[in-house]
C-alpha cells in the first residue's frame, strides 16, 4: 500500500507532536519513521501497530437508534432521548430503587455531561449507564459521597471521543529504497550526453552516495542531501569533463557541458544509503470529518477547526487490555469543518 500524498513523521519513542492547522487537508496517510538518538531503528516498534484517532474534545453521543440502559440498584431503564436532562431525570425516577432513595435532580453542565444529584442525605450506589457508543468505559463518577448530613452527587458521562482505529492490516512496512542510472540522451557529436539517476524512496537524510564515470574504478562519494554543485564537485573530481547537475528527492538529472559520444555511463553505488524503516498508513478524514461536522458544529458548540488526537501504539499485543504495548508517537492536529465560525480554539487538547 502506498498512501496518497502521505505525510512522513520521523521521531523518538515517546513523542508529541503537533502539526499546524489545516495540514491534514487532501492527505490520505502517514509514513511513520521511528528512530533512536538520530539513527532509523525500526526496533522501537512492535509486531502489531494501531493507530487510534481521537476527538481532542469530546462530544456527546447523539445515537437514539440505540436507547440508553440508565440503571440504579437492581433496577434499569431505557431512555432514547439520551441528551435530555429532563428524560434522564423522569427515567431515574421512576426506578423502584430510586423511589426509595428519595428521587434525584438531574442537570446538564455541558454538553453530554450530566449532575446527578440525590434530594436526600445518605450513601448511594452508582448510576449505571449503558450504550453501544460507550463500549465498556466507565462513564459515572461521584463528585460528593453521601452520608448521615451529606447528599450525594455524581455525574454521568454520555461523551465520546473516539472516532477511527486502524489495525495491522491497514499498516504496512515502508520498503528499503532504490537507486537506478540511466542515459535520457546519448551523447553525439553534436549533443552532450543526458543522464538521470532516479530513486524509488526520497533520499535520506545522512548517509553517502557513491558515483563513478569508469563502471567503478574509481568512485567518488557524495553525502546526502545533496545539492547540484556538490554532484558537479563530485563528477569532476573523476574525470576532466565538466557537469550541469539538477538535483531532487526523487531525481538527479545530470548533463555533460561538452558535446561528443561518451565511452561510458555513470554507475551509482548505493551501499553508503540508509532509507529509513518505518511503516506505512493511509487514513481516510472523510467520514471522521463527517463525524465532527455533525457533533461539534451544533448549536452552542461552533468551532471551525476540530481538534483530534492521533496515537500511533505497538507492542506485542495492541489489545485495549494488553500490557505488552506503548504509545511511540503523539499527533495533535485538527481538522477543518464547513460552515461559518464564531471563534477559533486557543489551544488543541
Amino acid at each position: 500500500m502506498a498512501a496518497a500524498n502521505p505525510i512522513e513523521i520521523n521521531f523518538s519513542l515517546g513523542d508529541e507532536i503537533t502539526l499546524p492547522g489545516s495540514v491534514l487537508e487532501g492527505v490520505a496517510g502517514f509514513r511513520f519513521f521511528p528512530k533512536s538518538n538520530g539513527v532509523p531503528d525500526s526496533g522501537l516498534l512492535g509486531s502489531e501497530n494501531r493507530i487510534n484517532i481521537r476527538a481532542g474534545v469530546p462530544f456527546p453521543i447523539r445515537d437514539e437508534s440505540n436507547p440508553l440502559v440508565i440503571g440504579f440498584g437492581t433496577d434499569t431503564a431505557s431512555v432514547r432521548r439520551h441528551g435530555s436532562d429532563t428524560a434522564l431525570q423522569a427515567a431515574l425516577n421512576d426506578l423502584g430503587d430510586m423511589i426509595t432513595a428519595g428521587r434525584c435532580d438531574v442537570e446538564e453542565i455541558t454538553r453530554g455531561l450530566f449532575e446527578i444529584r440525590f434530594r436526600e442525605n445518605g450513601a448511594r450506589a452508582l448510576i449505571t449507564a449503558v450504550h453501544p457508543a460507550l463500549g465498556s468505559l466507565a462513564r459515572v463518577s461521584t463528585i460528593q459521597t453521601g452520608d448521615g448530613s451529606t447528599k450525594a452527587i455524581q455525574r454521568v458521562d454520555l461523551r465520546i471521543d473516539r472516532l477511527a482505529q486502524i489495525d495491522n492490516a491497514a499498516i504496512t512496512a515502508v520498503s528499503a529504497g532504490s537507486v537506478s542510472a540511466a542515459i535520457t540522451a546519448a551523447g553525439t557529436a553534436t549533443l552532450a550526453q543526458v543522464e538521470t539517476i532516479s530513486f524509488t524512496d526520497p533520499l535520506p537524510v545522512g548517509g553517502n552516495l557513491g558515483i563513478s564515470d569508469d563502471a567503478g574504478t574509481s568512485v567518488e562519494q557524495i553525502p546526502l542531501p545533496a545539492t547540484g554543485y556538490q554532484v558537479q564537485q563530485a563528477l569532476e573530481r573523476l574525470t576532466a569533463d565538466q557537469f550541469r547537475a539538477q538535483v531532487n528527492d526523487e531525481t538527479w538529472i545530470i548533463q555533460r557541458r561538452a558535446e561528443g559520444v561518451q565511452a561510458n555511463a555513470l554507475t551509482v553505488y548505493s551501499g553508503g544509503v540508509v532509507w529509513p524503516e518505518g511503516v506505512e498508513c493511509e487514513i481516510d478524514f472523510a467520514p471522521i470529518r463527517r463525524i465532527l461536522e455533525r457533533f461539534l458544529r451544533a448549536p452552542g458548540n461552533d468551532v471551525r477547526h476540530a481538534p483530534i488526537i492521533i496515537e500511533f501504539i505497538s507492542g506485542d499485543d495492541v489489545s485495549d487490555s494488553a500490557a505488552e504495548r506503548r504509545t511511540v508517537l503523539t499527533i495533535h492536529a485538527a481538522l477543518n469543518l464547513r460552515g461559518p465560525s464564531v471563534a477559533e480554539p486557543t489551544a488543541i487538547a
